[in-house]
């Protein structure tokens, strides 16, 4: 008896002695084969028709049959049979043979391979594998066979067999792996997935020991795989986070699944690494737990990048919390993410009872509701209401309004400006809102209209002739008594050409005229302006002296008085009077320090920005004292003086000296008033601090005009 006999033999002893069947696994530790060998013995004998099989739930049991012809039986089975002869002519095939090779059974029974392997490919594949015989088995996987339009995939079982005639043969068993090869390409790909990852992928079994490592997680904990799978887990936690091992394990162990938890895990060197990790419950198919998946991902960059941008954070926070115009800063939805000392002070809401708050919230200390505090806020609709007037500047908008309840309900009129913020994309990521009490300039402003209009009734109705002339040389005006004396109007004389023209007779005097007027504005821009003499020719032909005069006002614009020297008026003064009160309303405002005395230097009016600027608490403290002791530097203050009195302007530094006695430089500009007779009535001085007050022993810079 051959071995393969004597095997086959001893299998069906053990079945002949259990009825009721055996599984491949009982029948090997009976015979003492191994389970290979039975899974081999088994198929021939099966189709032989030896033996029997049903599959009970998962298990395929075998049983003694009667001996009956193996066509029989090779339609018991779901893959495709052929059973060849010793000279390969096919013996046998069953149904899902002839459908996979898509022919009928007549066309190759008892037909060679070598004879239809042209014909049909099924066959011609086979015959590739069994080229080098087929005395010995064999297994060939991942054989393509396509079935229609799909690709599919077998695995071809060579098995020598031994007809009941003794005759031998060989029987090619074709079974279907296209699933589980797909499954395979897939669990490759996956697999390829996981080792690419730069993520650490770690597998670990329910006692939380490692049992996959992909080159993600050496990458970031420094374990080669050999060194990490096999160790538990908690290798990887700092000692004191042991503790949340136990609490991951128990949420996965009750089937949940833990999503980006941020924490600290240990490399292979010491080093704490910042990381988010994901665990998920590993199932089996009857979906009991058997294994815990853990995805780590290293977040150092983006924790230092967090830090650094809280820091910069913090920094817009203190310098949007400076700034000296009450400022909020709101995100895409309207929440209050900055709210500065100034806006606190402005609303008397602290920054912890408006930030995160949104819904307009931040208008509620002025409209008691929610609504956009700066109407026609960038991005939104809102609609312009009574409380304010706004204007849009591309994406800004501006707007100003009282607002009775600013400050405590002691009210004030604010001017605001609404910006977006964008990213560098572009896109609109919050608005900033800077809102600025302006009641003080708006009431400086109304002072401020209010001198204007006393100096045009001033200059209108002037007991003198005045023109007023631009930079340009056009006039802007003559007043009532220009015309009344002189009989020139604005349309006679619109230009300063015209008034060289048709005013000076003669072209030389024209020449000398046009000089002056040159040295005039010079002299006006510098502050050292002088008077001089003219003769005018009047409308009706008739030549008056005059006494002229060019002060420089503001934005190039020149006051231009006439004085008719045969009547021997004194209209500067007055003309003078109405200037003082400007200078004063717009002095205080310019922060320019104003001094009036009499032709001796004894101070007869100062204003507001002197008491500040010297430390006066008011005109009593100074006032009838000489000008000389407001100034660090007495004997130059004297020599200005002196050259006042003489009838020349004064430009240059000196050092002004406090009450408390502190020196601090000044920007000094003198002039003397002269009267139409020629004496001299007033001494005016404008001072302009130049630096920061020093101590009064420090040597303070000297320098004249």
């Amino acid at each position: 008896m051959s071995p393969d006999q004597e095997k086959a033999s001893r299998i069906r002893n053990a079945l002949r002695f259990r009825p009721k069947g055996m599984t491949i696994s009982e029948i090997s530790r009976t015979t003492g084969m191994n389970r290979n060998s039975v899974a081999k013995y088994l198929d021939v004998l099966l189709i032989s028709g030896q033996v029997a099989m049903e599959e009970i739930g998962n298990a395929k049991v075998y049983t003694l049959s009667q001996r009956v012809p193996i066509s029989a039986f090779v339609d018991v089975t779901r893959d495709g049979v052929l059973i060849l002869d010793a000279d390969r002519r096919i013996v046998q095939v069953n149904e899902q043979f002839l459908h996979l090779a898509g022919v009928g059974r007549d066309e190759i029974v008892d037909r060679s391979l070598a004879e239809i392997r042209a014909q049909v490919p099924v066959i011609s594949t086979i015959c590739s594998f069994l080229a080098e015989g087929a005395e010995r088995e064999a297994t060939v996987d991942g054989i393509p066979i396509p079935d229609g339009d799909e690709q599919r995939y077998y695995r071809a079982k060579i098995i020598p067999t031994v007809f009941e005639d003794g005759q031998h043969g060989t029987t090619v068993i074709l079974e279907d792996t296209t699933r589980q090869t797909k499954i395979r390409a897939v669990e490759a790909l996956l697999a390829c997935i996981v080792d690419s990852s730069d993520d650490a992928i770690i597998g670990e079994n329910l006692n939380g020991i490692i049992a996959s490592w992909n080159a993600g997680a050496s990458r970031l904990y420094g374990y080669a795989a050999e060194e990490a799978i096999g160790r538990p887990i908690s290798l990887l936690f700092p000692p004191e986070r042991r503790e949340e091992l136990t609490y991951l394990r128990s949420r996965v162990h009750r089937g949940e699944r833990v999503e980006h938890f941020e924490t600290v895990r240990i490399a292979k060197n010491g080093t704490p690494i910042d990381v988010a990790v994901t665990l998920s419950p590993i199932l089996d198919p009857d979906g009991e737990l058997i294994g815990v998946s853990t995805i780590t991902r290293d977040i150092s960059t983006q924790k230092t990048a967090e830090a650094e941008i809280e820091g910069a954070n913090q920094l817009l926070s203190g310098i949007i919390d400076f700034l000296p115009d009450a400022t909020l800063v709101v995100d895409t939805n309207d929440c209050i993410i900055a709210w500065n000392r100034e806006m606190e002070v402005l609303t008397d809401l602290p920054k912890s009872e408006v930030l995160g708050k949104g819904i307009h919230s931040y208008a509620v200390p002025f409209y008691r509701e929610s609504r956009s505090m700066i109407n026609g806020r960038p991005g939104t609709p809102d609609s312009p209401t009574i409380s304010m007037r706004f204007r849009r500047n591309g994406d800004t908008v501006f707007g100003t309004g009282y607002f009775p309840r600013a400050y405590g309900k002691r009210g004030a009129h604010l001017w605001g400006k609404a910006s977006p913020i964008l990213d560098r994309n572009g896109n609109r990521i919050g608005t900033i809102e800077s809102l600025r009490d302006v009641t003080g300039l708006r009431a400086a402003e109304e002072a401020l209209r209010q001198s204007e209009r006393r100096f045009r009734m001033a200059v209108t109705h002037a007991p003198f002739p005045i023109t007023v002339v631009d930079r340009e040389g056009r006039i802007i005006c003559h007043n009532q008594k220009f015309t009344e004396i002189f009989g020139y109007g604005q349309d006679d004389l619109p230009t300063g050409e015209e008034l060289f023209r048709q005013a000076f007779p003669t072209a030389s005097y024209r020449r000398e005229a046009r000089t002056a007027w040159r040295e005039f504005v010079h002299q006006a821009e510098t502050g050292m302006v002088e008077s001089r003499k003219f003769r005018v020719r009047c409308r009706n032909g008739e030549v008056k002296p005059v006494l002229f005069r060019a002060t420089a006002l503001t934005d190039g614009i020149y006051l231009l008085t006439w004085e008719d020297i045969s009547e021997a008026r004194r209209i500067y003064t007055i003309l003078l009077t109405e200037m003082v009160k400007m200078k004063q309303a717009g002095g205080d405002q310019a922060g320019t320090a104003i001094v009036i005395t009499d032709s001796a230097g004894y101070i007869s009016f100062v204003n507001r920005t002197l008491l500040a600027l010297w430390g006066y608490q008011g005109e009593g403290e100074i006032l009838n004292r000489h000008a000389t002791e407001l100034w660090d530097e007495p004997d130059e203050a004297s020599d200005l003086f002196i050259r006042l009195r003489q009838g020349e302007s004064w430009c240059g530094m000196l050092n002004g000296r406090g009450r408390d006695g502190t020196a601090f430089s000044t920007l000094v500009t003198a002039d003397p008033v002269i009267a139409g007779t020629g004496g001299i009535t007033t001494l005016v001085l404008a001072a302009v601090p130049l630096h920061h007050r020093l101590p009064a022993s420090d040597p303070a810079p000297r320098k004249r005009a």
